[in-house]
């Protein structure tokens, strides 16, 4: 899902110039091709035009707000509640609604007034029609111009948005920042996420795909915190609401080599649990043994049923993967594992072939 293609919404005052402009510039082009002798008949033509004009950009440049935000309720889970904690479904469900009543009232206020023109007399109620025209219309859109500005606002929240396909078998790197969830995103993927060395360096949620014989299975890379959700900040916000209704498999990150306690480690762990999804843990950078016991590692790994190989890890993701295909799709021959990936017990996890047996 992409939002960098909603339009800016600009400020009342500058939709307002315009269509005046827009007007003018229609009702220069009849005069100087008009051969209408009758002076009425040639303020009535001038003025409809302009009218005309300016109705038909206003009609334009409001459709286009309404249109260009999508239908909330139409969204996945996972963007409304993006929508609902950034910027407020009844907000933005409000402020499209009094851009839709500006346009109707604009589109009332155009035939009323081109009536009346048609049934004018004399010049002058041609001129006090168009002033009155004008005069209505701008306070229509200046009633408005809070729920415009709040468009615009919204749109800039909603630009920040991850694009995520929600539709994907998603895998969420989740663990405390520098712990080495975008190394691994880049060794699990084809992505080239550029790695610094220092902490909070993700900004945003890092996005890769694995790809095997034409299946695709998304990565996340999502910032991890301790926080309550009412104190994260934007990009924890949306890692938690991608851990929550997007991901189907979490690879929590372990790294003894960092400031981080373990025992904070293992309390964002147990959080992490708490989603009632499949965790599998993998702990990274031991390689380093000049900053940490390679015994120690192996210890750990073994405690937390862990991975410290990007290669197991990596087929561990793709049992699972199949083992949710078989349970959402008919199974089909195009739907087989790749040659490479051997679909064992010993990759899977014991809760999963209780639960087979069960079955």
């Amino acid at each position: 899902m992409n939002f960098q293609n909603i339009p800016p919404v600009r400020k009342v005052e500058e939709i307002l110039d315009t269509a005046i402009r827009k007007g003018k510039a229609e009702a220069g082009t009849i005069r100087k091709a008009s051969f209408i002798e009758d002076s009425l008949k040639y303020a009535k033509t001038v003025e409809i035009q302009r009218i005309s004009a300016v109705q038909k950009y206003l009609e334009t440049v409001l459709e286009n707000i309404i249109h260009s935000f999508p239908s909330v309720y139409q969204l996945p889970v996972f963007y409304q509640e993006l929508i609902g904690c950034k910027a407020g479904i009844g907000e933005l469900k409000q402020s499209l609604g009094a851009v839709q009543w500006a346009q109707t009232q604009a589109r009332t206020l155009s035939k009323r007034t081109i009536g009346k023109i048609k049934r004018s007399r004399v010049i002058k109620e041609i001129f006090r029609d168009k002033k009155e025209y004008y005069g209505r219309v701008s306070s229509v859109l200046k009633q408005v111009s809070i729920a415009v500005q709040f468009l615009e606002e919204a749109r800039r929240e909603m630009k920040r948005f991850p694009d995520i396909d929600t539709g994907l078998f998603s895998v969420a790197l989740a663990g405390f920042p520098n712990v080495g969830k975008s190394t691994l995103l880049n060794a699990l993927t084809s992505s080239e996420v550029e790695v610094a060395s220092y902490p909070f360096t993700t900004t945003r949620i890092l996005v890769g795909n694995i790809t095997e014989d034409y299946h695709s299975i998304q990565v996340l890379d999502t910032p991890g915190t301790l926080n309550r959700f009412e104190k994260m900040n934007d990009v924890e916000q949306q890692a938690y609401l991608a851990i929550k209704h997007v991901a189907h498999l979490i690879v929590y990150i372990f790294d003894l080599t960092e400031g981080y306690a373990l025992e904070d480690q293992k309390k964002l762990y147990r959080q992490i649990q708490k989603h009632n999804k499949p965790v599998v843990v993998y702990l990274s950078k031991t390689d380093l043994t000049d900053q940490m016991d390679s015994s120690l590692a192996a210890a750990f790994a073994q405690e937390m049923h862990g991975f410290t190989d990007v290669r197991l890890l990596k087929q561990e993701i793709m049992v699972q993967y199949f083992l949710w295909l078989k349970g959402h799709t008919t199974a089909k021959a195009s739907e087989k594992p790749p040659s490479h990936v051997q679909v064992s017990p010993a990759h899977v996890p014991s809760q999963v072939l209780k639960e087979d047996k069960k079955q």
